[in-house]
């Protein structure tokens, strides 16, 4: 069996193509239930981790995560393999760590929410060091502090303190303090290159039963330079029950508890916070924040919808995108959301959105949705599940790394075949560095020569309309000195390419020569 894919746009063929199937070990596994990637190896290529928190591999429910290489050589068979303990569900959060170490290499995080010491589903938080040559200890553990405040719900890294090293970030949604039940935290833990382990910040909400901490995600989202951290508090009540709230505290050298924006649900039951990722996904280079709310209602069925708010010095509640079906169906649409990565090859990078309860398919066969960024966000393709309960889409990923300059995306369906779960790929376009193979070709033209067409693009995307994205799209071949552009940032693309593109066209002539396409 296999994921089906259909298109939603009338574009003129299907631009990906299947890549494997990963299936869980067991019936009961979960696995597929949470992902994230990580250059855990240290080798320039991120790595695919995968989650199954269900799998009884050390003890019931003691969860197990792999991981899956990336690079030229990148599979479907795991290369490594973690496990936690029993009644922990191990692998229900999964998230890269940045370098908290400051060793060089990529970190990775494994969340436990159920872990039962010092008390009752305290949870933990697993931390390993990557490096060269990898291997499956834990370097740290972190704990959670009482009886069901399930630390370790949602992990993520940010530099908060902005001292040029990852932070860690853990949610524990269940946390009661003050008189306040079930209000929910998120600890704050600086990297350094010989971290304490202590927490450094601890960040709430307002509210009772609001569960802070549910999902996080850290990016620059106020556009001043520094790294914030997002936090969703789903089941905030306010005016409207269940409306959810994203809180954003901006982060610094002097960065502080104090949150500095709030994002609120309009009605109740949107559940604002429910899930939340970042990246660059408006074009603009600046981070933006992914929502989403399977909460949202349609004729009173959870029909789900994601959004996209704006992030940059005018970052505000306003969303910039919103997508829903607009059907009454219990599609879910938004229970999970993943982005950063450019599936499409167009420069700019997209998002996925997960929908489990889509019937489509087959009843809860689930499937994702997969958004192409830019100015104008838009739906690209779809995939669905292909059986009944398979719940494809309760977590999806985008993996840069599948294969020589090839990228992935997909989603994890935990419930195939009662629970084993599996999680499908699909193969986006090459990633080329290289849109003609030759280095001046900014504008993607082709033939054998630069233009001043060449010249042009590169003229407006610095100096006029302030992007590169959606302006050059060749960033590598723009990058004629070769200083490191990318097809993601045009942070390397300066006046003196444009300069010697101007000589080789006008003064020196064809004799200058131009470097090859690498």
């Amino acid at each position: 069996m296999s994921i089906a894919a259909v298109l939603f746009l009338p574009v003129a063929a299907w631009p990906y193509e299947p890549a494997g199937s990963i299936y869980g070990e067991m019936q009961g596994d979960q696995f597929g239930s949470a992902f994230c990637t990580v250059d855990f190896n240290d080798d320039g290529y991120q790595d695919l981790v995968i989650g199954a928190p269900a799998s009884d591999a050390n003890g019931t429910s003691s969860g197990k995560v792999y991981l899956y290489l990336g690079g030229p050589m990148a599979d479907t068979v795991a290369d490594l393999h973690f496990v936690g303990v029993a009644s922990s569900f191990f692998g229900k959060a999964l998230a890269s760590a940045g370098d908290f170490n400051n060793d060089g290499a990529e970190d990775l995080l494994v969340g436990a929410p159920f872990y039962d010491q010092p008390a009752n589903n305290a949870g933990a938080v697993y931390l390993y060091y990557g490096a060269a040559q990898v291997d499956s200890v834990v370097d740290h553990i972190f704990f959670g502090e009482a009886d069901s405040d399930y630390f370790g719900i949602a992990v993520g890294s940010s530099d908060f303190n902005d001292d040029g090293v990852a932070d860690i970030v853990v949610g524990a949604y269940k946390v009661d303090w003050g008189v306040f039940t079930d209000a929910g935290r998120a600890y704050v833990y600086y990297g350094s290159g010989s971290p304490d382990f202590v927490v450094d910040q601890v960040l709430q909400g307002e509210a009772d039963g609001e569960r802070f901490g549910f999902a996080l995600t850290g990016g620059d989202f106020n556009g001043d330079g520094g790294d914030d951290i997002a936090v969703g508090a789903y089941s905030y009540d306010g005016a409207n029950l269940n409306a959810g709230r994203i809180y954003l505290f901006y982060g610094g050298a002097s960065a502080d508890p104090i949150d500095d924006l709030i994002i609120e649900g309009p009605i109740a039951g949107e559940k604002y916070g429910w899930s939340l990722a970042s990246g660059e996904v408006t074009g603009d280079d600046y981070d933006d924040i992914i929502m989403g709310t399977d909460g949202h209602v349609i004729s009173g069925f959870s029909a789900g919808r994601m959004y996209v708010f704006d992030g940059g010095p005018g970052i505000n509640s306003t969303p910039h995108f919103n997508y829903d079906l607009g059907r009454a169906a219990e599609d879910l649409l938004g229970f999970s959301v993943a982005a950063g990565v450019d599936v499409t090859a167009d420069g700019i990078a997209d998002l996925i959105a997960g929908m489990p309860g889509n019937n489509d398919r087959g009843l809860a066969a689930g499937g994702a949705i997969l958004f192409a960024g830019g100015v104008a966000v838009s739906v690209d393709t779809t995939i669905y599940g292909d059986g009944a309960q398979e719940q494809a889409g309760q977590a999806v990923f985008l993996w840069p790394d599948y294969g020589s300059d090839q990228i992935a995306f997909g989603a994890g369906g935990h419930g195939y075949d009662s629970y084993r779960g599996r999680v499908v790929l699909f193969r986006g376009p090459a990633a080329a560095d290289c849109c003609s193979g030759r280095v001046g070709d900014a504008n993607g033209e082709g033939g054998d020569e630069p233009t001043i067409g060449d010249v042009t693009v590169m003229i407006d995307a610095k100096f006029i309309s302030g992007t590169c994205a959606g302006i050059i799209p060749c960033l590598t071949e723009a990058d004629v000195n070769q200083s490191g552009g990318t097809t993601t940032s045009c942070e390397d693309i300066s006046i003196g390419d444009i300069t010697i593109l101007i000589d080789y066209l006008f003064i020196t002539g064809p004799t200058l020569g131009l470097p090859e396409c690498l």
